[in-house]
């Protein structure tokens, strides 16, 4: 409290000084303070990486470091040159240097890295998941590095020079900085290219450039108008003859898990028994599965999609035909349950999603949100009716952080102490992966209770559940915390995910598969990539854009293993 009240006071004084602080200065040195002090103040992130991507510590060395720092602040007035007029500087300047403190909050507090995926989590973000990052260090922050450095800006009184002195004065400034940028490359060109080829990664990190270039991108593509229309990429679908010659339905429960990472389940040799209830069931885990992004944006409309990752843009892949809609025209009943903030990413349609309910449900939901049991209801629910071939999709919250421990009830707080914070980076590593670990021991739970609900109806319905995460979670390694790295330089903590299924007898034999060909494929390396055509396969769903070589399943169906059986005993006939 007196620390509170001390920065209180500290923040009050500081602003009785602004006050009175009317200094004059020209447009173009303002602006070349604004570029030292981001290279200097709201960079550490950056610098960080630059010492770390430059181990060696000699003489040479810190001339190069420090060349680094130079060209940077260069090429930040030199960008700025175009607004360094008396109208233009101080809301650009504001701007920025707003921007730049949250940037310094967000890439300092959780290691976030602000590329293309990164805006795209940003602006899609409710404002429960808002709510959770809100903090008081957030707060003093930004009235330190943000609030206080734009009231100082907007108080300067700016001055200009005669129309020549106007003009030499730009014309040397942009003059002086090329000629010191030619002059350092000059010196230091072999390790500038060793260096960015190296470390490709650093671009990501240069504060606010990258957050404004990323969030440009992202307003251009989503407000010029676009056609929405979703393209067709099937051109025929129909029933197998597995789910057109039978009457009992086929019930296929998708379960998609939120920010799992497949290194804490137990089921995958994680020392911690964080899924005592799913070790018991007669389930098949896969050790050795991939997601095809590092967020939900980005992991939702890709491991639906036909396409593999790479083959497509991120644009495509959302608008175009996946998984559901090619079963929804395979005359399975879609339904898309939902439980997660986040939604379905456009990867559903709105007469396929049934949102939680009531989020006054006594002992689920509370504050409008509700845990992951709200989904098993919904399920319970739908089981009670169903006759037709359904798929259902329950999209968890799961282990959504950084407020992991609001994400499971108290009776799974089994393993403490815990990091009952969003402030992870003030909690040890090990309470805060006591805490993950508990959203695991929920999910464990959930999964548990799914299967036994479809258990339940197996008499009559033949039934199937399979669950896989979008993407893993940083829990602090290297600094880092949450995800949604760029793909190509994050962690495998974040994405390496789990991947199990669990089917009925009567589903096995009414698909014709084998169990322990199945069994003997838990070890292969398999992504979200295979998520699609596997599934397509599973279910009998004949479509001209299934690709066997992706169905990881392809060579289990008994119908098929009978024949090339049949067809090896022939050939040694002969």
């Amino acid at each position: 409290m007196l620390c509170m009240v001390s920065l209180v006071a500290s923040t009050m004084r500081i602003l009785n000084h602004v006050r009175n602080f009317r200094p004059a200065i020209h447009p173009v040195w303002l602006s070349t303070i604004v570029a030292i002090a981001f290279v200097l103040i709201y960079n550490a992130k950056l610098w960080g990486m630059v010492l770390k991507g430059w181990p060696g510590r000699g003489f040479l060395d810190w001339l190069f470091i420090c060349s680094f720092g130079i060209v940077l602040t260069i090429a930040f007035a030199l960008v700025l040159q175009p607004f360094a007029f008396r109208k233009l500087i101080k809301p650009t300047a504001i701007f920025l240097v707003m921007t730049a403190s949250l940037v310094t909050y967000f890439s300092g507090t959780y290691g976030v890295i602000f590329d293309k995926m990164m805006i795209a989590n940003v602006l899609d973000t409710d404002p429960r998941e808002v709510a959770n990052l809100l903090s008081l260090k957030l707060v003093l922050q930004l009235v330190f590095f943000g609030v206080v450095p734009a009231l100082v800006i907007s108080r300067l009184t700016l001055r200009t020079y005669s129309k020549k002195q106007e003009i030499a004065l730009r014309l040397g400034m942009v003059g002086t900085g090329l000629l010191v940028i030619a002059v350092i490359a000059a010196a230091f060109f072999q390790d500038y290219a060793s260096f960015v080829r190296n470390n490709r990664q650093i671009r990501y990190s240069i504060n606010p450039t990258s957050a404004i270039y990323y969030t440009a991108g992202y307003a251009i593509r989503h407000l010029v108008p676009k056609d929405e229309t979703i393209a067709i990429v099937a051109e025929t679908v129909h029933p197998g003859a597995a789910l057109s010659n039978d009457d009992k339905p086929v019930v296929f429960v998708l379960v998609i898990g939120e920010t799992a990472r497949a290194s804490n389940f137990s089921l995958n040799g994680y020392e911690r028994d964080t899924n005592p209830l799913l070790s018991a069931l007669p389930i098949l885990n896969f050790t050795n599965f991939w997601s095809c992004g590092t967020s939900t944006a980005e992991s939702l409309p890709c491991m639906l999609s036909p396409f593999s990752r790479g083959e497509q843009s991120l644009e495509v892949m959302s608008y175009s035909e996946n998984l559901l809609d090619i079963l929804a025209r395979a005359d399975f009943d879609v339904v898309w349950i939902e439980n997660n903030s986040g939604g379905c990413k456009g990867t559903c349609r709105p007469q396929q999603r049934l949102f939680m309910g009531n989020p006054a449900d006594p002992g689920v939901c509370a504050a409008g949100e509700c845990k992951d049991e709200i989904l098993l209801q919904r399920l319970e629910e739908k089981l009670e009716t169903v006759s037709r071939n359904t798929i259902y999709v329950l999209h968890q919250m799961g282990s959504h952080g950084p407020t992991y421990y609001q994400q499971y009830p108290d009776a799974y707080r089994q393993f403490t102490p815990t990091c009952d914070t969003n402030q992870l980076q003030t909690c040890a590593t090990e309470n805060i992966v006591n805490t993950y670990d508990n959203t695991i021991l929920y999910t464990d739970e959930i999964l548990s209770e799914a299967i036994g609900a479809l258990a339940s109806v197996a008499d009559h319905v033949d039934v199937s559940l399979m669950y896989v995460s979008d993407h893993g979670e940083s829990l602090g390694e290297n600094g880092i915390y949450l995800h949604g790295f760029p793909f190509a330089i994050a962690p495998d903590e974040q994405k390496h995910v789990p991947f199990l299924m669990w089917m009925s007898e009567a589903f096995e034999n009414h698909l014709s598969l084998d169990r322990s060909c199945i069994s003997a494929q838990q070890n292969v390396a398999l992504s979200h990539d295979n998520l699609f055509h596997t599934i397509i396969g599973m279910l009998n769903v004949e479509t001209n854009i299934y690709r066997g070589e992706l169905d990881f399943l392809s060579n289990c169906e008994t119908s098929v293993s009978d024949s090339e059986t049949s067809e090896t005993i022939e050939q040694s006939v002969q």
